[in-house]
């Protein structure tokens, strides 16, 4: 686990793991320069599982590589300050892992929850190499970094983390599927908390253009072309990259208030959640039709 301000959240997120029916585990933290009191709780856990480490605040991608480097296990399961884990994931991913020697990584299904912790809609992320592959190379959401359990020898082959401070988790799904197959586990595992502190326009709009260069540079793998700079993707200025940037704010927009809609419908503003979702739609309609439906199908029947 990286954390950077984990409060109030983060006792939450640390007490699943630490309740887990596997129980043969390290949980290595880094605190990534916070400046709340995340230092203070974490220093009063007297559990001897958990080992923790500070640094200055270098990033999430910075503190990841930081905790795998000190990683005892063959196996690394990740988890965001802000989500939950159910009690039998870590159990469950592993002995999907013992028992797949093909498969590098392996997510969950995952549930969504506000800031009250109230669990909402879950996912239906494809579980198949094949059709996770295809999703995660036209930058669809096909896995999620929080729910993910991979081997260590595949990270270490991998070469890490990039040292981008954004995607990091998305280049390294597509390293992956070269060396091994993606699974994801037909089981809700994980809760991923949607909340105001996790939902900023700006740096969605980041981590989407950091998610094209990652497929750029995996299809320039595939292809046996050399790599690219960062600064040299981004800076195509054809009509087709312009029509492709609008066409991305338009989505990052919908995101945003599909995250924001969500995070209130979950915590009972139901009002301003239903109007963020239609706005949502009106900026995207074809991305989260599936995804609304889906929600408001589950909500009529609770």
């Amino acid at each position: 686990m990286a954390v950077y301000n984990g409060m109030p959240f983060l006792q939450q997120a640390v007490e699943s793991v630490l309740i887990q029916t596997l129980e043969d585990f390290e949980f290595i933290v880094v605190d990534d320069g916070s400046t709340d009191q995340t230092s203070r709780y974490l220093r009063s856990i007297s559990d001897p599982r958990l080992i923790l480490f500070h640094q200055s605040n270098q990033g999430q991608q910075a503190a990841a590589n930081l905790a795998i480097s000190h990683a005892r296990g063959k196996y690394i399961a990740r988890l965001d300050a802000d989500d939950f884990a159910f009690e039998n994931r870590l159990e469950k991913q592993a002995a999907f892992l013992n028992a797949n020697p093909d498969v590098v990584m392996v997510g969950s299904q995952i549930s969504r929850m506000g800031a009250s912790g109230v669990s909402g809609v879950e996912s239906n992320l494809p579980t198949q190499h094949k059709a996770i592959y295809d999703e995660l190379i036209e930058n669809r959401h096909a896995m999620c970094n929080s729910s993910t359990m991979f081997r260590k020898s595949a990270f270490v082959q991998c070469g890490g983390y990039w040292d981008h401070s954004v995607s990091e988790d998305w280049d390294l799904f597509l390293r992956f599927a070269e060396i091994g197959k993606l699974a994801n586990i037909n089981e809700t595992l994980t809760s991923m908390r949607f909340h105001s502190g996790s939902i900023n326009a700006r740096r969605m709009l980041e981590a989407q253009q950091y998610n094209l260069y990652a497929c750029e540079l995996a299809r320039r793998r595939t292809e046996g072309l050399n790599a690219i700079s960062f600064e040299e993707f981004d800076g195509r200025n054809s009509i087709s990259k312009r029509f492709k940037m609008f066409l991305m704010r338009l989505d990052c927009a919908s995101l945003h208030y599909y995250r924001n809609g969500m995070a209130n419908l979950l915590d009972g503003n139901r009002l301003r959640g239903y109007l963020q979702l239609m706005a949502a739609i009106t900026f995207n309609p074809n991305r989260l039709r599936h995804r609304l439906s889906r929600f408001l199908f589950q909500s009529s029947r609770s």
